[in-house]
């Protein structure tokens, strides 16, 4: 994990008078006293969310500082799109990603306020950082996991739900309920507002795995069963098959699990093209779902 920059960030931040609460798995790491084995899962990058009327100035003092910019200026990249002033980068290769929110259709200043209300301080390496709350440490989680689409429905995803849901830390049950059934979610699978279902599946397999029971509204119709899915990667990824082959019997998998359909087959690239992918993903649901039925069932 990149602590020193981490720490240079922050300590620089601290410096230069501008508020900084710490998000994602470095907020985990910082708070793993309080929710155990949160600081498992490795770490490539640094995500700190700023107020948006420091965001610029911070943004630049860290250029001064000797970081630099990952892309040039010159790329056309909407970074608003991505809750975040552009990635900057310093000498050992671990970029920083100042956000000034973590949603889409949550406004920089209600999601400051969302990690600042009931955060908590925790000294780490000798300093104090801000760690939002339980009720928003999971809620991060889970909407980073559905607005991922598949990508989300990975092991790493549910343990840092897991971690928080199997402490003694208490969650705001009521406000995560409303944010779900407001559909504030979108889907990268769906292109639009995740169903209230998908959270709740999600949100079903991280309370399964940290052996606790969700309240009754937030319970999803059923909980994925990640059993024959992790035999089924194993499977693939230890296959002979080519590259592509693979990522069509991963992706295929994780849809079906998701409940979600084929992966959608654009026209960019022509019509035969189209048809050999469309076919290529039916041919791959159908393997995993035969599997799942007889190898994947004595599991």
């Amino acid at each position: 994990f990149p602590y020193t920059t981490l720490f240079r960030s922050v300590s620089l931040l601290d410096a230069a008078a501008v508020p900084v609460v710490l998000i994602k798995g470095q907020a985990r790491r910082a708070a793993a006293r309080r929710y155990p084995y949160a600081d498992v899962r490795p770490l490539s990058d640094v995500d700190l969310l700023v107020p948006e009327a420091e965001a610029d100035r911070a943004w630049e003092m860290l250029r001064a500082s000797g970081f630099r910019r990952v892309y040039p200026e010159t790329l056309a990249v909407d970074w608003s799109a991505d809750h975040h002033r552009p990635t900057l980068i310093d000498d050992s290769g671990v970029s920083v990603e100042l956000h000034t929110t973590i949603g889409e259709g949550v406004s920089a200043t209600e999601a400051w306020r969302r990690a600042t209300t009931d955060a908590e301080s925790f000294e780490w390496d000798g300093r104090t950082v801000m760690v939002p709350s339980a009720t928003e440490l999971l809620w991060q989680a889970l909407s980073h996991a559905v607005s991922d689409g598949t990508r989300g429905f990975r092991l790493r995803t549910f343990h840092s739900m897991a971690v928080i849901l199997a402490s003694d830390a208490a969650v705001d049950w009521p406000t995560i309920e409303a944010r779900i059934a407001q559909r504030e979610i979108r889907d990268a699978n769906r292109e639009d507002a995740a169903p209230p279902e998908r959270a709740r599946e999600i949100l079903g397999v991280a309370a399964s795995l940290a052996g606790v029971a969700l309240p009754g509204a937030l319970n999803p119709r059923t909980v994925p069963d990640l059993v024959p899915l992790l035999r089924w990667r194993a499977s693939v990824l230890a296959s002979s098959h080519g590259e592509s082959v693979r990522d069509r019997l991963l992706e295929e998998s994780l849809r079906h699990e998701a409940h979600l359909p084929l992966t959608p087959a654009t026209r960019k690239h022509g019509i035969l093209r189209m048809l050999r992918r469309s076919s290529a993903s039916a041919a791959a649901r159908v393997a995993y779902v035969v599997w799942r039925g007889t190898v994947g069932a004595r599991g």
